[in-house]
């Protein structure tokens, strides 16, 4: 029902979790190198009012951090991670990308409230922090 693109590796498809009949997912190695990711609809959904969310987990995979939605007026969507930002994602061998269908009214609340993360904005903060740190060490103590 749901498929993967990551750039660079071949196309993906979610597999439906045993334990939950609307939660599809699939495990991807070395998360560290992966800087967006893209999911898309094989099929139109066709439920009424209900999307899907789009989720992240790393292990044990007990929470899921949420990325966007998709439904039959958008069928896909890239998402960009930022996990190069976080620096446990290293370490971390796999993530666990899940699509869960949810009623829109759900989705649209969730998108209101945590919106996806301007993952370019974080890296420029970052790298003026960073040089503004590294100016800063040149500068003069006077006593």
């Amino acid at each position: 029902m749901f498929g993967l693109v990551i750039p660079g590796r071949p196309q993906t498809d979610l597999l439906q979790d045993p334990q939950n009949s609307y939660r599809w997912g699939v495990e991807v190695n070395t998360p560290a190198s992966i800087g967006e990711f893209l999911v898309f609809l094989k099929t139109p959904m066709q439920i009424p009012n209900a999307g899907v969310g789009v989720y992240f987990s790393f292990p044990p995979f007990a929470d899921y951090e949420f990325l966007g939605a998709l439904d039959d007026s958008k069928p896909s969507d890239l998402f960009s991670t930022g996990w190069s930002l976080r620096p446990e994602v290293e370490s971390c061998p796999a993530v666990r990308v899940c699509a869960m269908v949810e009623p829109a009214a759900e989705l649209l609340e969730k998108l209101k409230t945590n919106p996806p993360k301007d993952v370019k904005l974080q890296y420029a903060r970052c790298t003026a922090l960073n040089l503004f740190r590294f100016i800063e060490s040149f500068s003069q103590v006077s006593k």
